[in-house]
């Protein structure tokens, strides 16, 4: 599979201490495809970057950086069907770990290099005018990420969310909620609410399991509650449990609208997006990344 242009958008703040012009240039010097770079300074940045690049003739668009650099490609290369490709220079890399991406820049680049790539088409989901690749965080989890997130994600991965959830549950402040599926409708009560759309697992290296799939036609929304009881079964299941669905109380569609007693504030893919009540939707088979043939 041959592209003529690679364009790279590039975080200037992610993961590596080299800097980035270095390792991108020792990352990608070996391969026959014609690249160029530009760099991020803040948030939205990405989006400027990626129709720039896409009205002068890029075909394929590379993304290095973590989580929230690719959230923000994402809503530059959308509706295109330009490729995406994923050079993992970010922290977290909870995309590059769903989808069995190396999570350093020569690992990433490997199938670009060898032309052993495949185009994969997933769904993606939206909330307001906010797209989202990974997850939206609603509720005491915002919180939880924004305190616990820079310090555990680099190690850790998912367990990082696991472990500060369950530190959360000591505090007993949960609130009404209304959830509206358009086929059903209840109501519960949670301190927080994930809506992911991708897991943060790399099933092939983990024993950690998991149904959530990125070109199912379905989000996956999470009910995080603050009893003793879901505590003891969140400890439990770090020792036990095999599958992420097992931890929380889960519901599946293509659309949900959240409303809640107070309102929450929401994250999405570790961006501010606002606060409930908040209308969710997928967007099935949105866009196009590259990634490693597997097969």
């Amino acid at each position: 599979m041959q592209f003529k242009r690679l364009h790279v958008i590039a975080n200037p703040a992610a993961g590596s201490d080299e800097a980035v012009l270095a390792e991108l240039n020792r990352a990608l010097g070996e391969t026959n495809i014609s690249w160029n770079v530009s760099v991020t300074q803040a948030y939205g940045d990405g989006a400027k970057l990626a129709r720039k690049a896409i009205e002068d003739g890029a075909d394929l668009i590379g993304v290095y950086g973590g989580d929230g650099t690719i959230n923000d490609v994402l809503h530059g290369v959308y509706p295109s069907d330009i490729p995406i490709a994923i050079l993992a220079g970010g922290t977290g890399n909870g995309a590059a770990r769903a989808l069995g991406i190396p999570r350093h820049i020569e690992g990433s680049v490997k199938h670009l290099k060898d032309g052993n790539s495949r185009r994969l088409k997933i769904d993606i989901g939206r909330v307001g005018d906010r797209l989202f690749l990974l997850r939206l965080d609603i509720g005491k989890i915002v919180e939880i990420v924004e305190e616990h997130e820079r310090g555990f994600k680099k190690r850790l991965g998912i367990w990082s969310y696991i472990h500060a959830l369950a530190e959360s549950f000591t505090s007993p402040d949960e609130s009404d909620i209304s959830i509206n599926t358009y086929t059903e409708k209840f109501q519960t009560q949670a301190s927080a609410i994930m809506v992911l759309n991708m897991s943060h697992l790399d099933q092939t290296q983990s024993d950690f399991t998991t149904d959530i799939q990125p070109d199912d036609g379905l989000l996956d929304l999470f009910l995080v509650r603050s009893n003793i009881a879901d505590a003891a079964k969140a400890a439990a299941a770090m020792i036990r449990v095999q599958r992420f669905e097992d931890l929380f109380e889960s519901y599946h569609a293509d659309q949900f609208v959240i409303e809640t007693e107070t309102p929450m504030a929401v994250l999405a893919d570790g961006e501010p997006c606002g606060q409930t009540p908040i209308e969710v939707e997928l967007i099935s088979q949105a866009v196009t990344l590259l990634v490693p043939n597997t097969e």
